[in-house]
């Protein structure tokens, strides 16, 4: 019989615990649910768990949204910092929450210094197309260091039981992971600017690298799933907490799985369209269809991307349903419309409550001494802003 985890003892938290929370012998949540544990000396997986509520949150959201109001949007920083705190803060496995130290005016260096740049590419473009192209050129060559920096940023910022994580992935690790993104995003941004170039001179060869461009984003379009691989791969397999490092050993496959699917669904309602002659199933149907396909891939890959990521002494297990995931995007959508986007902080809470619960996480016996090692503090934050303008939050 597994023994429990002497990590997951209540007195060593000063965490408050709810005392109407079904408890095991050692304190945990109960882990009956989840997947069982597979090794001797393990603990049986503990879900994670999140406390967090729409009515909290909405008051941080609607004061977080009248001050970017008022601020023309330079609140965002504070406004951010104090998002990614309460959903921390609300996130626990066993009796224990996770922590955001990060603070708004660390970030808001991060938010200029990309608001210049992304500044400085739209108007070069107007200046000239050779100038914009040059200035696009540079701002995708600095994606690799705005990564590392970000994700340095979030994990050092990050605690759990006191304990603060690392992340110690090198430049030149960055750009192999980035190297396949980088062409791709390099070719669609720098494609229109040298199309304009090539329309004002008579030079042959400027038309030539336009359609040379066109037929590498073709090419490189299957591989994306390769690329978004080596960017998790980048992530994943280099965060620290305390003396442990993690590893990640997903294979390709999965990542092209879940893309297979959500076209074979869009084809098969494109062709039952088709057949009804109706144009007024056109819109609804399309709905359902982005709804099923994004529900499909984002619980796909983080089912594959945090069951392949672990630490020596910490294993983790993703069992995310994509049917349960495109119903709380289907309620989302249908809440944001009846209350004119007023339901967005109940709806972040409780995608996050579902996403969350579908992982659990379960500890090797030598896991209390692997947890000495201390982590200095990287406070730079241009990453981190980086990450937010390009579309995609790089938290746990």
């Amino acid at each position: 019989m597994t023994q429990p985890h002497p990590m997951m003892d209540a007195s060593r938290s000063n965490d408050p615990v709810d005392p109407d929370t079904p408890k095991t012998p050692s304190g945990l949540l109960d882990p009956s649910d989840a997947v069982p544990a597979t090794r001797p000396g393990w603990t049986e997986p503990v879900p994670i768990t999140f406390t967090g509520t729409g009515s909290e949150y909405f008051r941080i959201w609607i004061v977080n949204l009248l001050l970017m109001l008022v601020t023309a949007g330079i609140y965002y920083p504070w406004a951010k910092a104090r998002r990614l705190r309460y959903f921390h803060a609300n996130t626990r496995i066993g009796e224990h929450a996770f922590s955001f130290h990060g603070e708004g005016r660390s970030m808001v260096r991060g938010f200029i210094v990309m608001a210049v740049l992304l500044l400085a590419v739209s108007f070069s473009g107007e200046l000239s197309p050779a100038v914009g192209l040059l200035a696009t050129l540079l701002l995708v060559a600095a994606a690799p260091m705005l990564l590392r920096l970000s994700l340095q940023f979030r994990m050092t910022q990050t605690r759990w039981r006191g304990l603060r994580f690392s992340f110690d992935g090198t430049l030149r690790e960055a750009w192999r992971a980035a190297a396949l993104m980088l062409l791709f995003g390099g070719a669609i941004m720098a494609n229109p600017l040298l199309k304009l170039w090539a329309t004002g001179s008579p030079w042959p060869p400027l038309v030539m690298l336009s359609v040379g461009l066109d037929i590498a984003v073709l090419c490189l379009l299957p591989l994306l799933p390769l690329a978004h691989r080596k960017l998790l791969a980048y992530r994943q397999g280099h965060i620290r907490h305390a003396g442990e490092r993690s590893s990640f050993s997903a294979p390709l496959l999965p990542f092209y799985a879940p893309i297979f699917k959500a076209l074979v669904l869009s084809l098969v309602v494109g062709m039952l369209t088709l057949a009804t002659s109706s144009p007024w199933l056109l819109v609804p149907l399309g709905l359902v269809t982005w709804l099923l396909s994004m529900a499909i891939w984002q619980a796909g890959i983080q089912n594959v991307v945090w069951s392949n990521t672990r630490l020596p002494q910490v294993e983790l297990h993703s069992r995310l349903a994509s049917e349960q995931l495109a119903l709380r995007y289907a309620a989302n959508a249908i809440g944001m419309v009846f209350t004119l986007g007023l339901y967005w902080p109940f709806a972040a809470i409780a995608t996050a409550r579902l996403r969350l619960s579908a992982v659990s996480v379960s500890f090797g016996p030598d896991f209390e001494q692997a947890m000495a090692e201390p982590v200095r503090a990287v406070d730079d934050a241009r990453g981190d802003a980086a990450a937010d303008l390009a579309g995609f939050d790089l938290g746990l």
